[in-house]
């Protein structure tokens, strides 16, 4: 006799809009959201390095502040994965 245990769970990431950033994303040619990377990581599933390496392999759209801080394009991102970002 054995038994089947199955766990189901549901993941929900919310991105506080308090402080959103919009700016022009040369990539897609219009005006987008940009995210933090800990933000672009938590929506996607994966490490801050992970989300690192998808900006330098062209997977993700970026652009740097004057302060060099990296910020990801939410829409490449909302195509990257099943999670949606509003414009």
């Amino acid at each position: 006799m054995s038994t089947k245990i199955t766990f189901e769970t549901e993941r929900q990431v919310l991105i506080s809009q308090r402080r959103s950033l919009f700016a022009l994303c040369e990539a897609c040619g219009d005006e987008v959201r940009l995210v933090t990377v800990n933000e672009a990581a938590a929506a996607a599933g994966v490490s801050s390095l992970t989300v690192y390496r998808m900006v330098e392999a062209g997977t993700l759209h970026y652009a740097e502040t004057g302060a060099g801080e990296l910020l990801v394009c939410a829409v490449s991102l909302g195509q990257l994965t099943s999670f949606r970002l509003q414009k």
